[in-house]
Order: structure tokens, then C-alpha cells, then sequence
């Protein structure tokens, strides 16, 4: 497996080559490569795909998905690992019944190809620990969050913060 440590990968500008805007329905793996066939979603959910280049001209997708009638939300920032496969190396999200926005990684920079990389082990803040929840998301706000988080450049890219 392919080492690499997620802060790295987080801070680093990410220009935005394709986005899919707001979607319902299946994920296609085009636009979330760790998945081999489509990824099916419940009709409350939707979900938006960014492809991503990097200053060193290497790609990167991040999915995001969101539930507002469930007060649920996730980004999820994919990289290319070894053989051709994809890896989650970082999961910001916020839901109910944990307390806060927050990122799951792998902190020791393992990356694990495929659907099983999503479940990353290590947890900040770790959970328990206090820290506030906003409770007013909307996919826009939450969206502009998590390109704020991942260093997803978005200046230079209008309508990219629109509605769903």
C-alpha cells in the first residue's frame, strides 16, 4: 500500500477541472473512482462530484453528499493509490448523533485502495470531545465549508456555490 500523509494532501491547492453539480441517484464511478460500479443513494440524499488537479498536475475527485431532511452531510476526498485504484484519504462530515463537524483520516498516511478506505480509523476531534455543532447547514454553506477545509480553489469558478 501507498504512503501518504493526509495533511499534505489537504493543504494543497486543488483547482476544480469538472463538477457535476447538484445530483440525486446513483454515484457513477467516474465520479467517485474508489467504487467499481455505481453507488446508490436514497431519494432524501444528494450528492456532487468535483474532478481536481494539483500543482504537481496529479488528479483528485471529492464527493460530496448531503441529506438535509436528516441533518446529514459528508465530503470525501479521494486519491489515485497503487495499481490504478482509488483511496478515500480524508471524510469531513457532520450528522446527529455525533457531536460536531469532523474528519476521519488515516493518520499514520496508509492509504487503503477502494471502497474500504472510507472507513478511515482515526477520528478529529476525537469523538466525545466537545465541540460545537452548527445545526443550520444547507448544501451551499456546507459545501463552501468543506472546500475551505480541503484547499478546493473556488474563486475563479462561478456558480459553483449555487443551490440545490
Amino acid at each position: 500500500m501507498k504512503s501518504a500523509r493526509p495533511q499534505l494532501w489537504k493543504k494543497q491547492p486543488k483547482a476544480v477541472i469538472k463538477d457535476t453539480g447538484w445530483k440525486s441517484g446513483a454515484i457513477p464511478p467516474r465520479n467517485a473512482p474508489i467504487f467499481v460500479r455505481s453507488k446508490p443513494l436514497p431519494p432524501a440524499w444528494r450528492w456532487r462530484s468535483l474532478a481536481l488537479k494539483l500543482p504537481d498536475q496529479s488528479e483528485a475527485h471529492c464527493l460530496f453528499e448531503v441529506a438535509p431532511t436528516f441533518d446529514k452531510w459528508k465530503a470525501l476526498l479521494m486519491v489515485p493509490a497503487e495499481g490504478g485504484e482509488w483511496s478515500a484519504i480524508i471524510r469531513l462530515e457532520d450528522q446527529p448523533r455525533q457531536s460536531g463537524l469532523h474528519v476521519h483520516v488515516a493518520c499514520d498516511g496508509t492509504l487503503t485502495p477502494g471502497p474500504r478506505s472510507i472507513d478511515l480509523p482515526d477520528r478529529l476531534p476525537e469523538h466525545g470531545k466537545y465541540h460545537r455543532r452548527q445545526r443550520t447547514w444547507t448544501p451551499t454553506t456546507f459545501f463552501h465549508t468543506a472546500c475551505d477545509f480541503l484547499a478546493i480553489l473556488t474563486d475563479e469558478q462561478p456558480g459553483l456555490f449555487d443551490e440545490i
